[in-house]
């Protein structure tokens, strides 16, 4: 089952997709979360500021879709937002982050071919019913990101 999310109230496009797949522990919503790069701003010679509110609402909306429905929840994706973000902290506050969990090293993922951000990011509510097992950066392909490869396990739904 796949849900597009209809445009943000100012018309931007929510950058988000919902996927809810059936497991043999029950159903999993899984947010796949791609809001604006902050290179819009820089190489298109749009206004840095209208490019952080988007991004910012973009977020927002596929957090609170998340945390509005019904666990559990992954999110995940290229939030290009980084730990240190002020937006990821506001809005990842209270999601529990696969990489500082199980994750060992820095998680860098972007640009692949020297990778110096971790801007790709899985998150689930705090919960028990999402327990994540492993997180690996994975090798380069033919993305401009490392792939982030996520072993986790769902509790069964009662």
């Amino acid at each position: 089952n796949v849900e597009v999310p209809p445009d943000l109230p100012d018309g931007t496009p929510a950058m988000f997709m919902k996927y809810v797949i059936d497991t043999p522990s029950g159903a999993l919503r899984v947010y796949s979360v791609h809001p604006f790069s902050p290179r819009h701003a820089m190489f298109d010679g749009k206004d840095s500021g209208s490019n952080i509110e988007h991004r910012e609402a973009q977020i927002a909306a596929a957090i609170a879709a998340a945390r509005n429905d019904v666990p559990p929840f992954i999110i995940a994706g290229d939030t290009n937002l980084p730990p240190l973000s002020s937006i990821a902290r506001r809005h990842f506050a209270g999601l529990r982050d696969a990489w500082e969990e199980v994750g060992f090293g820095l998680g860098y993922t972007f640009p692949a071919k020297r990778p110096w951000m971790r801007i790709d990011r899985v998150f689930t509510d705090k919960s028990d019913q999402v327990r994540f097992i492993d997180v690996k950066v994975g090798r380069l392909g033919r993305s401009d990101h490392l792939p982030l490869v996520v072993t986790f396990e769902m509790a069964p739904q009662r």
